[in-house]
């Protein structure tokens, strides 16, 4: 990316690399190179422009476009980029994906350096109220490279050790602060725009900053997928493969870039919801009783395509989807019920989350129930039991008894009484059961003395 144009300058990843007098050069560019992977999502940076760059990039097939947003300078302190407002509004308007990036630098313009992260402060506060809740907006980036007259930044201030090593670390920690400052200040991870030869050089190939951001390489290499990497970082995300319209060659306006997936992938980069909370469930996890989505209301404010599923123990409930509330049956007994959401808008990255699991789903009392014996309470006419009103689903055992008494053999709903029955009561108990549900048992009504 290119830094200030001053008298003497050195422009971003194909930039000599100074340092005690040693001259590290990043690979030659070919002339008119081909895209690496040109089946991946394509785009450019620009450092200063118009909208008809951002319009020109679009119609050429970009994808993407990064946009400098700041620049730090050792001397000049922190300067805006007078374009950035008109290069953002158009990126928006042409709903391509657009990120801002901030050109770091330890120095403030007043001779503090090791200990100014002003450039960081002023990047979130010049790119908050644009990046805030909207479409197509990739992550900030953190541009780290060499400056217009050192390659690290600083050599000789009385902060500043005079040990590389020492100046290394130092760096590291610097970089971490200011990751966490954006990160803190605009609520994303930023990304990190770097060379393998200034990591090198200015952090001694560290790998402790690879966990806090992804990384975005700069390197023009021809050979398609393998940019020369930094230390920690196992893959890119985006890689700057050309200096395009700087050295007369590329698609698109500035810096040519590619991502690391298809133009689909982008989708995993953009605008994450502001409103896609850990969806919560309310209820109690018992037979018979519902579960509802609990902040459904808050997933729904961002305007998106939703889908939700229940799920028990891990697998899907049969019916569940989108239901905003679900009765547990006995086939939700004993499991655990959560609940997964996604979310798709265009130009918002597609926001899947599950809730924490309840605890098992524990057992009920039946309804029970009110049996009643029907039929002529006289020898050889066919009694009946008519159960009454259970939970739904429940199924029954039957035992017929005279005077009291079991009578052996009879467990069916139904009963014809023999002349040996003639002038005894008969009752029956009906004993309704479900898996999820304790057992419960109900006495019919008494029919008889039984006529002979």
């Amino acid at each position: 990316m290119p830094r200030l144009a001053r008298t003497t300058f050195i422009t971003g990843a194909a930039a000599l690399l100074v340092l005690a007098g040693a001259l590290v050069a990043e690979p030659a560019l070919a002339a008119s190179p081909s895209a690496p992977h040109p089946s991946w999502a394509q785009g450019f940076d620009v450092s200063t422009g118009t909208a008809s760059d951002i319009d020109a990039g679009v119609k050429a097939g970009a994808k993407f476009v990064f946009i400098k947003a700041i620049e730090t300078d050792d001397k000049l302190g922190n300067i805006s980029n007078p374009d950035f407002a008109a290069l953002w509004k158009e990126a928006g308007a042409k709903g391509i994906s657009h990120g801002a990036y901030a050109v770091a630098d330890m120095g403030d313009g007043k001779g503090d350096w090791a200990s100014s992260h002003q450039g960081g402060t002023d990047f979130v506060n010049k790119v908050k109220s644009s990046m805030a809740g909207k479409a197509y907006v990739l992550p900030p980036v953190i541009d780290l490279e060499a400056g217009a007259t050192t390659t690290c930044w600083v050599t000789t201030d009385a902060k500043w050790n005079k040990s590389l090593a020492a100046n290394q670390k130092l760096m590291v920690t610097w970089i971490k602060t200011y990751i966490q400052m954006v990160t803190s200040g605009l609520g994303r991870t930023p990304i990190v725009y770097t060379s393998q030869s200034w990591w090198k050089t200015c952090t001694g190939n560290s790998s402790a900053i690879a966990p806090l951001a992804k990384l975005w390489v700069a390197n023009y290499n021809t050979s398609p997928g393998s940019p020369a990497m930094p230390g920690g970082w196992g893959a890119w995300t985006f890689w700057q493969w050309n200096g395009g319209t700087a050295t007369g060659t590329g698609t698109f306006p500035g810096d040519q870039d590619v991502l690391d997936t298809t133009i689909a992938g982008l989708n995993q980069y953009v605008t994450p919801f502001a409103s896609a909370p850990t969806p919560t469930i309310s209820g109690t996890a018992k037979t018979g009783r519902v579960l509802t989505f609990a902040n459904l209301s808050s997933w729904q404010s961002n305007a998106a395509s939703l889908s939700w599923t229940w799920y028990q123990n891990g697998s899907a409930i049969s019916g569940s989807a989108d239901k905003a509330s679900i009765t547990m049956t006995g086939a939700q007994y004993n499991h655990t019920i959560s609940l997964k959401v996604t979310a798709k808008k265009s130009g918002y990255v597609t926001t899947t989350k599950a809730s924490a699991a309840t605890g098992k789903v524990v057992a009920s009392g039946l309804t029970v129930g009110k049996p009643v014996i029907t039929g002529t309470a006289q020898v050889g006419h066919q009694l009946l039991i008519s159960t009454g009103t259970w939970t739904a689903g429940t199924k029954f055992a039957y035992q017929w008894y005279s005077n009291g008494a079991a009578i052996k053999g009879a467990t069916t709903s139904h009963f014809t009484p023999s002349a040996s029955y003639a002038g005894k009561k008969i009752t029956a108990k009906v004993t309704g059961s479900q898996t999820g549900y304790t057992t419960a048992s109900a006495m019919t009504n008494t029919r008889g003395p039984l006529l002979p």
